[in-house]
């Protein structure tokens, strides 16, 4: 009796330290999961950082130069980068060793709800044009961790006022910045 009873002790032993194991291990994939998704956010924020910075140059910039990390996606003859593959073959700007981003410009959009469109063009009325991009950031962690989140980032030109020009610098009439956040979770 005394050794079925002690059989079945250590059998609930080792079942309670594979759960205990079992726990750590799940505790642990989630910090480096959520240590990644940090890293991600930061290098969002670069990108958009830089977008910010070039705003003024953005009309002269040259999108598909090759090798600087900035793409055109409005340009159809260009081949596409795919952003959601788990492998970035392609350039990007690294912020560290384990996080990186992408800019794609996706062209020159009207204010939705001020303009209308004609003949599958939407056109600008009264200088309400805005510049947009996609920032896509990447980040990787310890054990096989890996983030990507991307981030819809709208500059330069949107104005409150009819007949302003979309080339006046940022100021009280214009609205800036990240207008949605993306977490494809690869």
């Amino acid at each position: 009796m005394a050794l079925i009873f002690l059989l079945v002790m250590t059998l609930l032993g080792v079942f309670g330290m594979n759960i205990s194991r079992m726990e750590n291990r799940m505790a642990g994939n989630n910090q480096f999961q959520t240590t990644a998704l940090a890293n991600a956010e930061r290098a969002l924020a670069a990108g958009e950082r830089q977008i910010e910075n070039l705003s003024g140059k953005l009309p002269f910039m040259d999108w598909n130069t090759p090798g600087d990390a900035w793409y055109d996606r409005s340009d159809t003859t260009t081949k596409r980068i795919d952003t959601y593959s788990p492998d970035w073959e392609f350039p990007y700007h690294a912020v560290t060793d384990t996080s990186r981003y992408v800019i794609e410009f996706t062209g020159i959009k009207p204010v939705p709800g001020y303009d209308t469109a004609s003949a599958d063009t939407a056109k600008c009325l009264n200088g309400r044009c805005v510049w947009v991009f996609i920032v896509s950031a990447q980040a990787d962690a310890g054990r096989g961790a890996r983030r990507t989140v991307q981030s819809v980032y709208v500059t330069t030109g949107v104005t409150t006022g009819p007949g302003d020009p979309d080339t006046k610098p940022p100021g009280p009439n214009y609205r800036t910045g990240r207008r949605t956040w993306i977490d494809p979770r690869l």
